[in-house]
């Protein structure tokens, strides 16, 4: 076995695997332990313990000679990391079969322990029996519960089971109210739904100052989740020591060696990862890695065995005849379809929404023709929406959440490696609107004798969440991948004109024309929160649409120059004058809410139906309660004790716009963002809206060094995996 160096203590990991004494008249144990070098005895007041638990033995041998018995003095033990060790460990504990504890661990995974917290009901999906499900329900919460009793956390605020995880983090015989009493971030760094400044708080009145080893290690995890927001997957080294410095309001000379014993504290507890200087939070490194890697492997699955759906000339223009093409033009598209058919995973590139739904409905009517069994997936509500709209009730059209069966308590998806969807082919519209981990869980919940076909615009802004993998994946020469363009008829007026904004530039038009895929208003910097309003509701008039729902503001950035500060706000108070003019401003949660405008609210709420940063109108708002409606009706109360996450969604950023679609869209322009209007955010918007972009604001000038703006692509490390995996 392996030992430290100290001559008084030292330190062994190993497992559990027999008791092989237990005093009958107290809690000494002489219990067989196994770790990479062997097994080995140790003696010890151990008090309840499992076996297979993992354990952290300090003490020493005695004598001190190889194969003596190891006598501990101090201990620490956690359930079992390895997933192989755990269907024995939950048997020992909780007297259910194990049988039964395997197929549970098989089912789950490394998440096991997370549902029997969180969510205990999902263990029927295990399929084991019912008597079962109750020993290791019960057997969990009596035997490893009262763990947290003796721990004694007498720290308000900290829900129960952020308290288990932690304990079966740190180990059992970690006090964790001396714990969080000396690292008050630990809450924060280990669960991402606290506020960073939650944390300080809790800090503060702990007496724990900003130049601390645990405020750093805040920070740091602070940093990589706010550029992970942002849309990138990683930090370097002396972007993050400024970060760190600039958040806790500290000089950079003042926490430069913290920050190392931070980083190298944070990697040991695997809640980040470092490489090459650069740092990630752990799940993003882990779903870089892990999609480059299915990505790949699908690639190379053939149609050996699989039903036949690539249809001949003659029936593939018969199937399409529904669309009313010419001929030529069906002769095209179908040619397209069948080569996409014969793979089993390709990605292909549109240049816009409207090709990419003109794509969907081919891939509808030729796969009804063979009764393929078909789900057609995106990622937002309105996205899903129009989709079933265009391709009829009959059609399975899901959210991405909907598609894996995202559980808003444990995130953990119900469609996974181990209860993959149930489906021939799966089809992602708009898929450069999802990040790296939503992707990675779409093709871990692929059945291997299923299909995967996604479309999107790579040009497209960054997605919804983190990266652009889309975009990536389009790189990668051992994924097959296709251009709508070669399928398609002659240049639709959406096609040529995205093409023109990326050739060309943008070309003012000196009168309001919203008949054209972008439409110009000059509105002097003072009238606008005034005339947009009116603006929005003469479009949406002329449309016969819901101005508040239908139609979409969006503002390059939040922020302008005083005095209006707040943009968002700015051009809001204007709406609500104009559109809502008797509703009430009712402060919830601290923040101030407008009956009837909407919002949008991070959290998936409504589980897999209603996904994260879905959008939703408060129509009931008391200082306690608010209620929130969907697009589709659904219905939530939210109390004072639920967290929210919540944004504007009657003026969006461009982030939150993403994978949406709306009838029309005005992009809100002030001289001091004339930068941030790249190429890239005018075709992203052009694919979210059904008829015109309207550029409203102080556009003169706008289209000057429009070409020459730099596009802000996301930071990501898929690139890396990119040329391993390939080579």
């Amino acid at each position: 076995m392996q030992l430290s160096d100290a001559p008084d203590m030292n330190r062994v990991e190993a497992t559990l695997i027999d008791i092989v004494f237990h005093s009958p008249t107290g809690p000494w144990v002489i219990g067989c332990f196994k770790n990479d070098t062997g097994t080995f005895h140790a003696t010890g007041t151990f008090g309840h313990c499992v076996l297979y638990e993992d354990f952290v033995l300090h003490g020493q041998r005695v004598p001190d000679v190889e194969g003596a018995d190891f006598e501990v003095r101090q201990f620490t033990s956690t359930p079992p990391k390895s997933t192989n060790a755990l269907p024995g460990y939950l048997a020992a504990l909780t007297g259910a079969a194990r049988s039964s504890t395997v197929k549970l661990v098989a089912h789950f995974g490394e998440h096991t322990i997370d549902i029997l917290e969180r969510s205990p009901d999902r263990m029927y999906e295990a399929e084991i029996p019912a008597r079962d499900i109750e020993r290791i329900h019960k057997g969990w919460l009596e035997l490893r519960s009262n763990q947290l009793a003796l721990a004694k956390v007498d720290i308000e605020g900290i829900p129960p089971h952020k308290l288990s995880k932690l304990q079966r983090s740190l180990g059992y015989s970690v006090d964790l109210n001396t714990a969080i009493k000396e690292d008050p971030y630990l809450i924060y760094v280990h669960f991402d739904d606290m506020l960073f400044s939650s944390a300080q708080s809790l800090a503060k009145r702990l007496g724990i100052a900003n130049n601390t080893l645990s405020a750093v290690k805040g920070a740091v995890v602070a940093t990589l989740r706010r550029e992970a927001w942002l849309g990138h997957s990683y930090v370097e080294g002396k972007p993050m020591l400024e970060a760190c410095a600039k958040l806790l309001k500290v000089p950079k000379e003042d926490i430069t060696t913290l920050i190392r014993d931070a980083v190298v504290s944070l990697t040991m507890h695997k809640i980040i990862h470092v490489e090459d200087r650069r740092a990630q939070l752990t799940p993003l490194y882990i779903a870089e890695k892990k999609l480059i890697s299915l990505a790949v492997e699908w690639s190379q699955f053939d149609n050996d065995g699989m039903d036949d759906i690539v249809p001949s000339e003659e029936m593939g223009v018969k199937l399409l005849k529904p669309m009313k093409l010419k001929i030529s033009d069906s002769k095209q598209l179908a040619a397209g379809l069948r080569a996409l058919f014969e793979s089993r995973f390709g990605i292909v590139q549109c240049e816009t929404l409207e090709d990419q739904i003109t794509l969907t409905k081919a891939i509808n009517h030729t796969l009804a023709g063979f009764g393929t069994d078909t789900v057609f997936a995106t990622y937002t509500c309105e996205l899903a929406d129009e989709l079933t709209s265009v391709l009829g009730e009959r059609a399975c059209v899901l959210t991405y959440a909907a598609l894996v069966g995202l559980e808003p308590d444990t995130g953990v998806p119900i469609q996974r490696a181990e209860s993959p969807i149930s489906t021939d082919v799966v089809v992602l519209v708009a898929a450069d609107a999802l990040g790296v981990e939503e992707m990675t869980n779409i093709m871990e919940a692929m059945p291997k004798t299923g299909r995967l076909f996604m479309l999107g615009c790579p040009k497209n802004m960054p997605s919804l969440t983190v990266g652009q993998p889309f975009e990536e994946m389009v790189k990668v020469k051992d994924i097959q991948c296709f251009h709508a363009s070669f399928w398609l008829a002659a240049p639709s007026n959406a096609r040529t004109f995205s093409s023109k904004i990326w050739t060309e530039g943008l070309t003012p038009i000196k009168e309001f024309l919203p008949g054209e895929p972008i439409s110009w208003l000059s509105i002097p910097r003072e009238h606008i929160p005034n005339v947009l309003p009116e603006l929005i509701k003469g479009v949406a008039g002329a449309l016969k649409i819901d101005p508040l729902h239908a139609a979409r503001v969006v503002t390059p950035s939040t922020r302008a120059l005083e005095p209006i500060g707040d943009v968002q706000q700015w051009l809001s108070e204007g709406i609500v004058k104009s559109m809502i003019p008797d509703s009430e401003t009712v402060k919830f949660q601290g923040r101030p809410f407008v009956k009837g405008l909407p919002i949008v609210i991070r959290q998936p709420l409504a589980g897999a139906d209603h996904p994260a940063f879905s959008v939703y109108t408060p129509s009931d708002i008391t200082p306690s309660t608010m209620r929130l409606e969907s697009r589709s009706g659904f219905a939530k109360q939210i109390s004072l004790h639920d967290r929210i996450d919540v944004f504007p969604a009657s003026v969006m950023t461009p982030k939150f716009i993403r994978g949406r679609i709306y009838d029309f869209v005005v992009l809100i322009v002030l001289k001091e963002h004339h930068n941030l209007v790249t190429q890239e955010l005018i075709a992203t918007l052009l694919n979210t809206t059904k008829t015109t972009l309207v550029l409203a604001g102080e556009i003169e000038g706008l289209e000057k060094g429009f070409a020459h703006r730099l596009r802000t692509p996301a930071r990501s490390i898929l690139t890396q995996w990119v040329t391993l995996d390939v080579s």
